[in-house]
């Protein structure tokens, strides 16, 4: 659960139902980020819980040390319809869809993410049917 602030109210069954939302996606979809440039070029970065927290701070999900990231840089999550989307958190320089500098972006496959300077590519694939192969 997230943090309550004094006087504040949580709704537990709405943040029940946001998890439950993000366990779904996750069954569904495999999510990744690809690396597109430096150190790590071309692995996967996998997306295996949501929120998914981007920063230098301790408590991000992806941690990076590039100085053009601020400490809580950005959040993926599920939005309100079901889609994975992405709030950048008041960052220094910027979060980025496909060049454009964002607040809030709906994220589809292939979308090209940069964080600061740091640059990705979404990848979302359709898990396919567990099978069973007999011996």
């Amino acid at each position: 659960m997230s943090e309550q602030l004094p006087g504040e109210t949580i709704d537990a069954r709405a943040e029940s139902a946001r998890d439950h939302e993000a366990l779904s996606f996750l069954r569904r979809y495999e999510v990744a980020l690809v690396v597109l440039e430096g150190p790590g070029a071309g692995e996967n970065i996998w997306i295996t819980r949501l929120p998914f927290l981007v920063g230098r701070g301790e408590e991000s999900t992806m941690a990076l040390t590039h100085e053009s990231v601020s400490r809580d840089h950005a959040e993926i999550h599920i939005s309100t319809d079901g889609q994975l989307e992405l709030v950048d958190k008041g960052s220094s320089n910027g979060s980025f869809v496909n060049s454009e500098r964002v607040d809030t972006a709906l994220l589809e496959d292939g979308d090209r993410i940069r964080f600061g300077s740091v640059r990705y590519q979404l990848l979302v694939e359709e898990r396919g049917p567990m099978t069973y192969v007999a011996d």
